[in-house]
């Protein structure tokens, strides 16, 4: 394990709300859904983990992919998002800038495969993921 969920809780209510790095954010996501699992939680508590949707969220905006519909699948994202980790090392490897990889169509598809499985475009859902980041992150 590389964090606690306090310290991932932590991350995702604060430097990822303000990151602009599409590809660091997805690297650091694979580390932490490997730590969610560490910690014993199932695909469907992972899927939908407050953590998991604060993260979608701040994906679906550096991606510019707002506009775009969701995905539909049912790959949980202990699959996915290594999938997606691996996707954007390649397109690290191809010298992409960060704003090319950001919204690169490979990195849309992904954050859109993503957008489904959290659910984070739900308003409420995306508030109450970040309330309950900050409670973890605070103790409460």
């Amino acid at each position: 394990m590389t964090h606690t969920i306090k310290q991932w809780a932590a991350d995702a209510a604060g430097p990822v709300q303000d990151a602009c790095n599409l590809s660091g954010l997805i690297f650091a996501l694979n580390e932490c859904v490997a730590d969610l699992v560490a910690h014993g939680l199932d695909d469907d508590e992972i899927n939908t983990h407050p953590i998991c949707v604060a993260w979608s969220d701040k994906l679906d905006d550096l991606s510019r992919s707002r506009r775009l519909e969701p995905i539909p699948g049912e790959e949980p994202l202990t699959k996915l998002v290594p999938r997606f980790a691996e996707a954007m090392r390649s397109l690290c490897k191809e010298g992409h800038d960060t704003d090319t990889r950001n919204r690169h169509p490979i990195t849309q598809d992904f954050v859109r495969r993503v957008i489904h499985v959290t659910g984070s475009r739900s308003s409420v859902r995306l508030f109450d993921a970040l309330d309950q980041c900050q409670r973890v992150a605070a103790d409460q």
